[in-house]
């Protein structure tokens, strides 16, 4: 979450610190406050206070908004994904707790310093654990017995060397489908698996946080904590870079699939047509248009 100070020090603050606006708002200030000073010595201090006064709202209103947090609701996803959050949620409460219980200086600080960071890394579980929930609703609209039957009757039907064109551009669609979904499943378990230990390195670091937070540490020793956290954001990053890549990848092969079914049903009428009309369509299989849509099966 961006700070004050990130907040403060951006191009449109600084615009308007020196914008005519701003120039505007500080002389009616100082008018105001020399008019309501009633003269002398205390005309000069009106004008001042009243021009920095306007001057400071006109900055405020032009500061950018702190976001807002993000709101976690483990009861939104299914399991494993739910228990996931609901242990990364554990851990933030429990480190929030210890920073509470802790006297105020320098460790105090550097757990405040934390903390943030620790905040952060659960948001993240949190947005992974959506997209593993979501990745397992995908996974379940892919019928793969029923795709695994159809290819298996096609390639019952023809040998490779007397399939048609339609016909193997046919049996290339349900591999692909086939490939998306294996990738999927891979995808989930690996997730779920990374996921599950990140929580158990979030759960080491706030409990070594607790033992550093009592007795005579000193601040450089949260060294190894920090590192602990770092090391638990490069792995959320390339947890949500592989599930960005899987996404990617099947909506891809799921393009390609239709592209070339279309070109086989048009190679493979033409084939049909000097080969005197050798294939021939049967009421499971339509060659002209390829593979038809295939209900998802209760």
């Amino acid at each position: 979450m961006a700070s004050f100070r990130d907040r403060l020090f951006t191009p449109v603050v600084a615009r308007a610190m020196t914008s005519p606006l701003g120039i505007l708002a500080a002389g009616t200030g100082a008018g105001a406050g020399i008019i309501a000073g009633g003269g002398g010595l205390g005309s000069v201090v009106g004008g001042l206070v009243g021009a920095v006064a306007l001057w400071v709202a006109r900055v405020a209103v032009a500061m950018p908004r702190a976001p807002e947090r993000t709101r976690i609701n483990p009861a939104s996803v299914a399991e494993p994904w739910s228990h996931l959050a609901q242990d990364a949620l554990a851990a933030q409460r429990q480190f929030h707790a210890t920073v509470k219980r802790t006297r105020s200086g320098p460790i105090h600080d550097r757990l405040v310093g934390l903390g943030r960071r620790i905040d952060e890394s659960v948001d993240e579980i949190w947005i992974v654990a959506q997209a593993g929930h979501e990745l397992v609703a995908a996974r379940g609209r892919i019928d793969v017995q029923s795709a695994e039957r159809d290819l298996q009757r096609v390639r019952s039907k023809q040998s490779d060397a007397a399939m048609s064109q339609t016909t193997a551009a046919t049996v290339r669609s349900l591999e692909a489908q086939l490939a998306a979904a294996a990738r999927m499943e891979r995808t989930i378990v690996q997730t779920h698996e990374r996921l599950e230990l990140l929580n158990a390195r979030l759960d080491e670091a706030v409990a070594s946080s607790i033992e550093l937070s009592v007795g005579s540490s000193r601040p450089e020793q949260f060294g190894s904590v920090d590192d602990m956290v770092s090391s638990i954001a490069d792995e959320l990053d390339a947890i949500r870079t592989a599930l960005d890549d899987t996404s990617a990848v099947s909506a891809s092969a799921a393009g390609g699939v239709g592209a070339g079914a279309g070109a086989g049903a048009g190679a493979g009428a033409g084939g049909r047509a000097g080969a005197g009309g050798a294939a021939r369509s049967t009421p499971d299989e339509t060659p002209d248009e390829g593979p038809r849509p295939r209900p998802q099966r209760g």
